[in-house]
C-alpha cells in the first residue's frame, strides 16, 4: 500500500515537470513578462522534484538494492552452513582415523584376519567389578571366550554375547586369570586381577625363579582362551613366602582411556619373534599409581 502511494507522488511530480517544461516550450514564442511569469510557477515544481521526488526515487532504488544484498547474503550463509558441515565432517573423520589407526596398524602386523573391532560404550571400574560394554555383538559374530586387545595388550575376555553388544571381563577384575611368563627372567605364573584398576598380581610364581622390578609380563598362551604374547603389565614388587612369591604388578594399560579394541579368538593371531620382540619395547600408558607400591625385600 505504502509502495504504491510512493509511486503515484512520483508519477504526479514527474508529470507536473513535463507540464511545466511544455509550458516554457509554449512560452518561448510569447511575450517576455508572459515568459517571466511562468518562470514563478515551474521554479517551485523544480524545487518539489528535488526535495521530494528525487529522495523517494532514490529510496527505492536502494530499496532494491537492499533486497539484492540480502539475497546474497541468504545465499552466502547458505553456502558458509554448507562448507561448516562439510568441515565438522571432515573433522570427525579425521579424528575417527587417527583413533583406529594404532589398531588397525595393530591388526596389520599381528595378521588377525578374523579380528573384530569394537568400540567401548560402556566401562565399569569398581571394587566389585571390572568389565566393558562393547558395540559388537553376535550378528558380528562375537563369540564367548573371545579375547579383547588393544595394539600390543591385553584387555580381557568375552564373558556374555548379546544380539548387539557383549561384555568383556577386563585383566584387573579379580575373577580373570591369565598364564604369564616374565619376558627377561622366563619365571612363570598366573596373572590375576585383584579389582583395582592400578595394580594386579602374578601368583603360583616359583620361589627357584629369577624375578626383577620392571620386567615386562606377557601372556604364554597356555589353556584354551589366551593367545600367547600379549603384554599384562610389570613387575612391581615382590617378597618371597615358602614355595612362592608373592608379585605385585603395574597394568600397562590405562583402561580409563581405551576408546575401541580388537576381539580374536585364540590361534587366529600370528606372532613372530620380533612382533614379540617388539612388545618389550616400553609400551606403558598406564597412569601413576596414587601411592607407591612397597619396595621388594
Amino acid at each position: 500500500m505504502i509502495k504504491s502511494l510512493v509511486r503515484r507522488k512520483y508519477l504526479a511530480g514527474t508529470f507536473l515537470v513535463i507540464a511545466a517544461i511544455g509550458a516554457l516550450n509554449q512560452a518561448y514564442l510569447a511575450p517576455h513578462a508572459v515568459e517571466q511569469a511562468l518562470s514563478y510557477i515551474v521554479y517551485p515544481i523544480m524545487i518539489m522534484q528535488r526535495t521530494f521526488v528525487a529522495p523517494i526515487q532514490q529510496w527505492l532504488e536502494s530499496r532494491e538494492d537492499t533486497t539484492l544484498l540480502q539475497t546474497s547474503i541468504k545465499q552466502l550463509e547458505a553456502e558458509r552452513e554448507q562448507l561448516l558441515a562439510q568441515l565438522i565432517e571432515l573433522q570427525a573423520s579425521q579424528a575417527f582415523d587417527a583413533e583406529i589407526k594404532e589398531l588397525t596398524e595393530f591388526k596389520q602386523r599381528y595378521s588377525m584376519t578374523n579380528a573384530i573391532m569394537a568400540q567401548v560404550l560402556i566401562k565399569h571400574i569398581s571394587e566389585q567389578a571390572h568389565f566393558f560394554i562393547l558395540d559388537a555383538g553376535s550378528h558380528k559374530g562375537v563369540q564367548k571366550n573371545m579375547v579383547a586387545v588393544y595394539k600390543d595388550m591385553l584387555i580381557g575376555k568375552v564373558i556374555e554375547v548379546y544380539p548387539l553388544y557383549s561384555k568383556v571381563l577386563l585383566i584387573t577384575d579379580h575373577l580373570c586369570k591369565v598364564s604369564a611368563f616374565c619376558a627377561a627372567s622366563k619365571a612363570t605364573g598366573i596373572h590375576a586381577g585383584t579389582n583395582n584398576i592400578y595394580q594386579a598380581s602374578l601368583t603360583r610364581v616359583s620361589h627357584l625363579d629369577q624375578l626383577n622390578v620392571g620386567d615386562l609380563i606377557l601372556s604364554s598362551g597356555d589353556g584354551l582362551i589366551f593367545p600367547r604374547g600379549f603384554a599384562l603389565g610389570r613387575v612391581a614388587a615382590y617378597t618371597q613366602n615358602d614355595l612362592f612369591y608373592e608379585v605385585t604388578t603395574q597394568p600397562l594399560l590405562d583402561f580409563h582411556k581405551v576408546p575401541y579394541c580388537y576381539l580374536v579368538q585364540k590361534g587366529a593371531e600370528i606372532i613372530s619373534k620380533e612382533q614379540t620382540d617388539d612388545a618389550l619395547k616400553d609400551p606403558i600408558v598406564a597412569p601413576e599409581q596414587p601411592s607407591e607400591v612397597a619396595a621388594h625385600n
